[in-house]
């Protein structure tokens, strides 16, 4: 594997191109493998094409997680953080209006028992 400094071993970029690497050699070997007389005893070579296409499309779906860990994230863009921020106030501000409700109307079912009593 590559960068077997404590450095590379904690940098998630660097563990992702060592498993690139290694489905692309293992992809590489296994298109070899079918090039090359069969032996005895060693079974499904007829699965080794299927195999290598597998190993290659991992190999490009870590290279595109790697590609996107690159990219610096982006903020939302400042009219979408309004709305969020006017959606957020909104509902809470709906959440006081139910809470003062609920005290308005409480408070009046007890002044209508003290009324009875």
């Amino acid at each position: 594997m590559q960068g077997n400094t404590p450095a590379a071993a904690d940098d998630p970029l660097a563990k992702i191109s060592a498993v690139i690497t290694l489905y692309e050699e293992m992809a590489s070997k296994l298109r070899e493998g079918c090039k090359r007389p069969q032996v005895d005893g060693i079974t499904g070579y007829h699965e080794f094409p299927k195999l290598a296409e597998a190993y290659e499309s991992r190999a490009r779906a870590y290279r595109e997680a790697a590609e996107q860990l690159r990219r610096p994230m982006e903020a939302l863009p400042p009219h979408m953080a309004e709305k969020e921020r006017l959606a957020l106030q909104s509902a809470f501000g709906g959440l006081a209006q139910v809470k003062g409700g609920a005290k308005l109307v409480s408070s009046k079912a007890v002044e209508g028992v003290k009324g009875c009593l």
